[in-house]
Order: structure tokens, then C-alpha cells, then sequence
């Protein structure tokens, strides 16, 4: 006698299938390889932004490369990947130009790379016309190999209902997991409720699978296990943050205190941090909370200085990075110790913010420098990447497998540290 499987465990069959790694031409590495890298925004799929290794001590410049706009990558080799106004890059570890994939960012997002080598992303290819509706361009989906050749393309997802096309993430990061499946999560435009926002999954093979939390858009994080976090809103008034199995089933929804969402972290024992505040200066208030897996609130702390960039240390101590410094708290939502980090211009923004192995931290701040921070709450060094923004830009930061540090400063240079 055949007996058949539940509805829902034969979606998650299909999910681990589709998720198993296929030849593509890409440099394939093997998970822990990749992991020692900054593969994408937050380091890993739990959003830590902490690097298995060590940052530079004192910092000295390697190289430069002018043009770089936003988040940069680093990959196992030491190969750097970004956003240009020309196209999608790829740096050697020497700074050396590898490759251009012409394409605009517009209204997509940061890349990811995965442990097949193929760099994820969103944004406009060429060709791609605007969209008649108040000229909104249209936004694709597509993987490139490590030798710059674009391997799959997405140009509309069965969901998308304004109209049938990929939806926009305007710099909200994308994820990749160990097994190279695809988390992207997008904030519109959503002229009605429940209008292309949400979280798609995509296959290693580049196979829309399913939307997860429909409505809401923010910041994702996805644990060990498959659940995914967002820190959402859905345009409706309604703040919160959300977890989800990854055949769509919502487990839980809590609400926060506030519109402005900074960060979403998955911690040592599956601890769920969050940041939000009610606006972006250095006087808005906001919180910082920290949720259990099953949903339970375990300590909510009042901050001020806009949403909290946030990170775990690897002996489980939470960095929350704001307007009015960096503070250290306890898994328990303990202070431990707060340093300033200058004053912040007016048109402040969130820091940015990683954690190396050794428990130091390196903040990217809206004065246009980068700070270093050790454990304990000393400020070791300071660089300047580029001056204060009119925009609003902070410096970004990502940590390299041999101790280097990659800034992209807010003058759109690209300077890599050692």
C-alpha cells in the first residue's frame, strides 16, 4: 500500500531538491570556504556581520578604485564585487578590473554570492525599458558566473500584479544560503495592500519557488534551520517582525515600536534581534529587542539616534550601531559599555557596522569616517573614507578572508585595507 505524503512535506521535498547545487561554469566552493569570505550584506543568511577572521590591527591601504557605488563583496579568493554607474563588477584581490556586466542598480539591490560562485542580484539590464507607469524601470533577476557571463535570468514573477515584472527592493539586501537557494526581499511598488511585497525564493537554478510573507517588506535574516525573519511593514500602519517556514507557513508576528526598521540578527541559540526607531537622526528614539525562536519578547531597551545597525560578537555579546555611538549589550540586553563615535552631521544616517573574530568592530559612520573598536570598548584607529554625504551615505564595510577590510567611502572609492 502506497501512503503519500502531506501537502506541506512534499513542498519542502521539492524545496530541498530544487536546492541542491548544479553545474553552472561557476567557481564552486565548498560551504566553509565561502563562509570565511563576505559573501553578502551581514556577512551570512543569520545577518551577523561577523567575519571567522581577523580585521587589520593598523590599517594600511593596498589599493584604490574609484567608481564603486555601495555594498562591496569579498569573495573566498579575495575578489571584490559591486555596484559601478557602468555595470556590476568584479575587482581582483589586486584591484585589478576582471570584468563589467552592464546593468543599472535602479531600484534593485546589493549582489550576494553564493557557494557556486554565482553572483545574485537585482537591478535593470540593458534593453529593459521603463515601464509606462510614472516611468518606473523594470527590474530583473539574474546570476552571473565568476567569469562574468550571466547564467539565469528572471524577468517576471508569477506574483507580481503591478505589473507582471520583478518588483523593487531599493537596496534592501538579498540573501544566499549554504545550499545557494535565494531569499529576495522586495518593498514594492505597492499602490495597493499586499502588492509586490514580500520575500521570493529562487532555486540555485534560478527557479522562482514561492513568496513568503506577502505584505509586509524590510530587512530579512534566515536561520539555521530555514525559518525566515523579516522586520516589516506592510503600508499599512503595521510594524512588525515575522517568521515564516519556507513553505510559507507564518509561525508568529510581533509588533515593534516604531515605521523606521533598522536590523534583523539571528543569534547563538536562535535568538531573533531587531532595530527600529521613529526616524533618522541622532534624537529620534528606537529600540533594540531581542525575541525568542518560538516568539517570545525577552528584553526590549529604549535607544536614540535613528534605527541601530546590529551585529553579533562570537561570544554571543550584541553591537548596536547608531547616531550617538556604539553600544555592547549582553545577550540579556545588558549595557556593557558605549562609545561615541563623533557627532554626527544633520542629514545623519544608520552606521554601518562588522564585527571581526576577535570581538573588535569597525563602523562606517554619516561623518564619512571608518572607526575601529576593540572588545572592550576602546577606539584603537579612524580613517577617512570620503567626508560627510549631502545624501546621507554612510561608508560600507565588508571583511576579507586575510584580514583586510574593504570601504566603500561616500565618495564612491573603493579603498582596501590590510
Amino acid at each position: 500500500m502506497t501512503r503519500l505524503l502531506p501537502h506541506h512535506l512534499i513542498g519542502l521535498f521539492a524545496l530541498a531538491l530544487l536546492s541542491i547545487p548544479m553545474a553552472s561554469g561557476a567557481a564552486a566552493q565548498p560551504a566553509a570556504v565561502w563562509k570565511n569570505a563576505w559573501p553578502m550584506v551581514g556577512h551570512d543568511p543569520q545577518q551577523t556581520g561577523r567575519s571567522p577572521g581577523d580585521g587589520p590591527l593598523t590599517p594600511h591601504l593596498l589599493w584604490t578604485y574609484r567608481g564603486l557605488s555601495g555594498p562591496a563583496l569579498i569573495g573566498p579568493d579575495g575578489s571584490v564585487y559591486g555596484w559601478s554607474h557602468k555595470g556590476l563588477l568584479a575587482l581582483s584581490a589586486t584591484g585589478r578590473l576582471r570584468w563589467i556586466v552592464p546593468a543599472e542598480e535602479s531600484f534593485g539591490g546589493p549582489p550576494a554570492l553564493g557557494p557556486d560562485g554565482l553572483l545574485r542580484v537585482s537591478g535593470q539590464l540593458p534593453g529593459a525599458p521603463a515601464r509606462n507607469l510614472a516611468r518606473e524601470p523594470r527590474i530583473s533577476l539574474f546570476a552571473v558566473a565568476s567569469q562574468g557571463r550571466r547564467v539565469w535570468t528572471i524577468r517576471s514573477l508569477p506574483w507580481a500584479t503591478v505589473p507582471r515584472s520583478v518588483p523593487f527592493s531599493k537596496g534592501v539586501a538579498p540573501i544566499v544560503t549554504a545550499a545557494n537557494v535565494l531569499y529576495v526581499p522586495f518593498v514594492g511598488p505597492a499602490y495597493q495592500r499586499w502588492e509586490n511585497t514580500g520575500v521570493e525564493i529562487v532555486s540555485p537554478r534560478g527557479t522562482p519557488l514561492r513568496r513568503l510573507l506577502a505584505g509586509f517588506g524590510g530587512a530579512i535574516a534566515v536561520a539555521p534551520g530555514g525559518t525566515v525573519y523579516q522586520l516589516g511593514y506592510d503600508y499599512q500602519g503595521h510594524n512588525e517582525i515575522l517568521a515564516t517556514r519556507t513553505d510559507g507557513a507564518l509561525l508568529w508576528h510581533r509588533g515593534v515600536s516604531y515605521g523606521q526598521s533598522g536590523s534583523v540578527v539571528v543569534g547563538l541559540h536562535g535568538t531573533v534581534y531587531v532595530s527600529d526607531a521613529g526616524g533618522w537622526g541622532p534624537g529620534d528614539v528606537g529600540e533594540v529587542a531581542a525575541f525568542t525562536p518560538a516568539g517570545r519578547r525577552l528584553w526590549q531597551l529604549a535607544t536614540r539616534g535613528g534605527p541601530a545597525a546590529l551585529a553579533e560578537r562570537a561570544d554571543g555579546t550584541i553591537l548596536a550601531a547608531d547616531g550617538n555611538g556604539l553600544t555592547a549589550l549582553s545577550p540579556r540586553g545588558r549595557r556593557l559599555w558605549h562609545v561615541s563615535l563623533g557627532r554626527p552631521p544633520a542629514n545623519a544616517a544608520s552606521p554601518s557596522l562588522a564585527v571581526d573574530a576577535a570581538g573588535r568592530a569597525y563602523v562606517g559612520s554619516s561623518d564619512g569616517r571608518v572607526r575601529a573598536v576593540a572588545s572592550g570598548g576602546t577606539l584603537r584607529w579612524t580613517l577617512d573614507a570620503g567626508g560627510p554625504s549631502r545624501a546621507g551615505f554612510t561608508p560600507s564595510l565588508a571583511l576579507g578572508p586575510t584580514s583586510t577590510l574593504a570601504v566603500t567611502g561616500t565618495d564612491n572609492v573603493l579603498r582596501l585595507y590590510h
